[in-house]
This record gives C-alpha cells, sequence and structure tokens, in this order.
C-alpha cells in the first residue's frame, strides 16, 4: 500500500454515531482544526474515526467505500479482519491503541475503574484485605500504589525476575507466578493483568469461597471463568473501563492521540 496524503488542520473528518467517549475525541480533533463532516459528505474525508475495540469494519462499508484511496482509518483495537477489510477497502488503516503514550494515560483511568469494582464486589473493606496482583506492567504499576494506599495487604505475583524486583524497589511484596497456587489460598481479591492463561484451575481452587477475582488483562485473558463457574468463584471480566468510568477523559486521550500522529505525518512530509 503506498503512503497516504498528509493530512493537515482544516481538512474534513467523519465518524459515525458514537458514545460520549468518542464524541470527546472528535471535539478535541474540532479544537485543532478540522472539520466534522456529515455522512453525506463523508467521501470529502480525509480521515475517519472509529471506536474501540473494531472487530469488523462491516457496518460502515457503504460509507467507507465512498473513500477516496489511502485515507487514513483511525479506530481502537483492530482486529486482523478488521485491517484486512481496510485493505481491500484501500484504507490506511491506524491502531491508536498502539500508542504507547495512550496506553499508559488509559492504566490511570482502568485502575480507577478497577478499584470501583473491587470496592462493591463485597460488603466488606478494602482496607487490611489480601489482595494478590497478577503481571507488573502498565496497569499493575498504576494500581498497585492506589490499592496500597487504601491500606490492602497487596502481593504482587510476576514472571519476570525484574518485574519481581521492580516491586519490591516499591515496596511491595513480589514473587514469582509459579507461587500463585499458595498465594491465592489466603487472598481475598485475585486481580489479573497478565493476558496467558495463568489464573487457572489449580489457582481457582486454591482460593476461599469468599474470594473475588477481577480480570483486567486484555484478550486473550488469564482467567479461565468456566472453571471458575463450576468451582462458583466469583468472577469478573472488566474490558474498557476507560470509556465505561471517564468517557470524556478517554476520548479526549485518543483525540490528542490521533491529532499527534496527524502532526508527526505533516511535519514528515
Amino acid at each position: 500500500m503506498q503512503m497516504q496524503q498528509a493530512v493537515a488542520a482544516g481538512h474534513g473528518f467523519w465518524m459515525p454515531d458514537a458514545g460520549a467517549r468518542m464524541e470527546a475525541a472528535a471535539r478535541v480533533l474540532e479544537s485543532e482544526g478540522y472539520t466534522r463532516l456529515p455522512v453525506q459528505r463523508a467521501g470529502d474525508a480525509a480521515l475517519v474515526l472509529l471506536g474501540v475495540p473494531v472487530h469488523t469494519l462491516q457496518p460502515w462499508e457503504p460509507v467507507l467505500k465512498t473513500l477516496v484511496p489511502q485515507t487514513l482509518l483511525f479506530a481502537g483495537a483492530l482486529s486482523a479482519q478488521a485491517q484486512q477489510q481496510a485493505a481491500r477497502l484501500s484504507l490506511c488503516a491506524v491502531d491508536y491503541m498502539q500508542s504507547e503514550e495512550l496506553a499508559l494515560f488509559n492504566a490511570v483511568p482502568t485502575a480507577e475503574g478497577a478499584l470501583a469494582i473491587l470496592l462493591s464486589a463485597t460488603d466488606g473493606m478494602l482496607w487490611r484485605s489480601r489482595v494478590v496482583l497478577t503481571g507488573y506492567g502498565r496497569i499493575a504499576k498504576v494500581l498497585a500504589p492506589r490499592l496500597r494506599a487504601l491500606g490492602t495487604q497487596l502481593t504482587v505475583a510476576a514472571r519476570s525476575p525484574l518485574a519481581q524486583l521492580q516491586a519490591q524497589t516499591l515496596g511491595y511484596e513480589a514473587v514469582p507466578l509459579a507461587a500463585l497456587p499458595q498465594l491465592a489460598a489466603q487472598a481475598d481479591y485475585l486481580i489479573n493483568t497478565v493476558p496467558h492463561p495463568v489464573v487457572d484451575t489449580a489457582v481457582l481452587a486454591a482460593l476461599p469461597q469468599h474470594a473475588f477475582v477481577l480480570e483486567l488483562a486484555g484478550a486473550p485473558g488469564g482467567v479461565d471463568f468456566a472453571a471458575a463457574q463450576q468451582l462458583g468463584i466469583r468472577a469478573q471480566s472488566a474490558p474498557g473501563l476507560p470509556g465505561k468510568y471517564a468517557p470524556a477523559a478517554a476520548g479526549e486521550a485518543i483525540g490528542r492521540t490521533v491529532c499527534e500522529y496527524l502532526r508527526r505525518q505533516v511535519f514528515m512530509k
């Protein structure tokens, strides 16, 4: 596919009707000088803005077919199918969720949303509760200090010795993931951020019956929900927390990410 044309402020963009998050993203583009076009003029758009996640482009194909070749299509968490569809339509697809800056920003509303879920999960308190946090990536690094500030007894279970050491230097107890079944036996909450199968039947079977499991990892996730249901362990998957708990802030971050991409593209031209 050939390099798309540079898109400077003043060009038009089209996006389908969306929720609060994407409306906030659109407002950022408008504040930067881009013009939002109605669907009747979508064919004149220099870029298209879709939400997150995007599994297929099929709902918007009638509009997308009117775009000129190499039009930029921004979307979040594009599936392989959606990328193939964009290529067939001769569109240049950009997955804004691949931005490291956006991923780091999203860790904050994800952590805050996770706390809201945990606080409503039981009739007890987080204070002095025993929490196991699997993984020590972006989300875990933001969530861990917030959990400790609420008085939890926090243990980080991480795969790599480096991640364990990083957690330990900040005062957290940290152990290898192999120790998870032993940790689970004393846990009130188990929060997974590892997108690989780590919270399996052995770990779930070790949990007390009152325990609550929260899945924060992206696809394919790390919690065996079928096993949790069979064992009677409460478990919840919580995808898309930024859009649910902080849609305006999350949308503004998407808008800034798209505008920064466009600025870099124009500069490189």
